[in-house]
């Protein structure tokens, strides 16, 4: 049986706890969570690397370490402080 496909019978393992729909649904937020990944490393890629590093080499230099340390901190903190009002705007 393949990932999308379910068993129609009325003891299918879909309709036990811990069967193939929570799989799904694990798979599913998985996905999710490496496409948010995926994204929060394109979004420093185009806030930090490229203006922190105008050309590639094969190391970086010191000031091109230090840039894109600080790029990348500023970027978290600002991520924690705008996720704090949200909470804080929900409850």
């Amino acid at each position: 049986m393949g990932l999308f496909t379910s068993n129609t019978h009325s003891n299918s393992p879909a309709a036990t706890p811990g069967g193939p729909d929570k799989e799904l649904k694990e798979f599913v937020e998985q996905q999710e969570q490496l496409a948010n990944l995926q994204n929060t490393v394109r979004q420093l890629t185009e806030m930090c690397y490229t203006p922190c590093v105008p050309r590639v080499d094969s190391t970086l230099s010191s000031s091109e370490r230090q840039c894109l340390a600080n790029c990348v901190n500023r970027y978290f903190d600002s991520m924690r402080i705008v996720v704090e009002q949200m909470t804080n705007m929900q409850n």
